[in-house]
This record gives C-alpha cells, structure tokens and sequence, in this order.
C-alpha cells in the first residue's frame, strides 16, 4: 500500500524603403559621366543596398521551417499528454469502482507495534508496506531481518493467521503453503503485486512483474501529478 503525498514567433519582416527616382539629364556632369550611365548606376546601387542576400534569404526560410516544425511539435506533445492523462483516469476511475483494498487491515510492523490502515492514510510522503503472506514463519523479528535489504522507510507487516489472511482477502490476493518436506520447510506460493492507494485509502494502480522499477516509478509519479491538480 502506497500513501500519495497532498503532493507558445514573432518574426520580424526586414523593413524595406522603395525610393523612386526620376531624374532629368543634368548637363553640367555630361562632361563627367553620360547621364543615363549616372542614372542607371544610382538605381543599381540602390537596389543592391535593400535588396536581401542570398544568405538572408535562406537564413529567412530556415528561420520560418523552425518555427512552423515547432508548432508542430508543441501541437502533437500537447494533445499526446492530454490523452495519456485521459487514459490515466479512466482506469483510476475504473479501478476506483472495485472494492479492493477497502477494509481496515489490523497488523503488527516490525517493531511489533499494532497497526491499521488507517495510519498510512494522508501521509506526506509515499510510505511503502509489505505485508508478509506466511505469517507462520515470518513473525515480527523475520520481517525486521527482512526488511533491512530494502529501502529504510519500508515497513513490514505481519501478524496471526487469520490476520493477515483478512488482509490478504481484502486485496484478492491469493496464497497457498506447498506440502512440508523431512525439515519441515515448506514453500509458498502467492500472488506477487504491488498495490498503489491514495491518501483517501481507494485504489489507484497496480503493478505485476510485466513493468519494470523505470515504469513503476514513472507511473507513480503521474498519479501524484494528476492527484495534485485535482487538489489544487
């Protein structure tokens, strides 16, 4: 059982002045240059000064494919999201309507203190649980040995048989002792999954061993995004 923590281009077109000229011959520079010549270089200066480069043009268009391909992507990212997290809540709505996960389990932790569901609720942070499905052999002292390969804020939790059996009904999860052998050990085989609960105690998700920790994690992690916009 898992507790959630209440945890857009302006492109600036090149300003161009069109200067017209109309110019009669000027007989006093004849001598010095023919005035059409004059004219005709004038207007050539001209239009090579505000005429755009070669380099400007394409630095132009680049410029424009840029920003047209990121509207693009922007546009795609956008609605991709706005359907994984409309997927994410119609199984959360789903998984919401099972009574799974729904009692008031009553068992002892590690350092064989009485808990309930009811003190994982709300927490400001995910607690991660593990819940023992053999408590015949795994009583408060075996869950503390075991618990201590994992992650420090991990609590285990054990208690009599018909205990832990009503925790196990409450989250359908399934548990058969194998037949004991001349040692008496025997094995045990039980469902593998990992429940995620909200602070207000329902369902969330599950995971089984077809995802991995990458997914787990990045899972999680939506459905505290989601679970906090809802509160925000």
């Amino acid at each position: 059982m898992l507790a959630l923590r209440w945890i857009v281009a302006h492109r600036r077109l090149p300003l161009v002045l069109k200067t017209s000229v109309s110019s009669p011959c000027v007989t006093s520079l004849t001598h010095l240059r023919p005035c059409g010549s004059l004219q005709h270089r004038f207007l050539s200066s001209g239009r090579n000064s505000s005429a755009p480069t070669p380099k400007a043009k394409l630095a132009t268009r680049l410029l424009v494919t840029v920003l047209f391909g990121g509207g693009v992507l922007a546009a795609w990212w956008y609605v991709h999201e706005e359907k994984k997290q409309m997927q994410r809540q119609q199984r959360v709505e789903q998984l919401r309507q099972l009574t799974l996960g729904r009692g008031n389990f009553s068992l002892l932790d590690h350092r064989g203190q009485r808990r309930t569901k009811h003190d994982f609720l709300a927490l400001p942070q995910v607690q991660p649980l593990f819940i023992t499905v053999d408590p015949e052999r795994d009583d408060v002292a075996a869950v503390a040995r075991y618990i201590k390969d994992f992650h420090p804020r991990l609590i285990g939790l054990t208690g009599t048989l018909e205990e832990v059996k009503e925790a196990g009904q409450d989250f359908r999860v399934y548990s058969s002792a194998g037949p004991k052998d001349e040692d008496g050990d025997y094995i045990v085989d039980h469902t593998v999954l990992i429940y995620l609960i909200s602070p207000d105690g329902l369902l969330l998700d599950y995971y089984n061993r077809t995802k991995n920790e990458e997914q787990m994690v990045e899972n999680i992690r939506n459905h505290i995004r989601t679970y906090c916009k809802k509160k925000s």
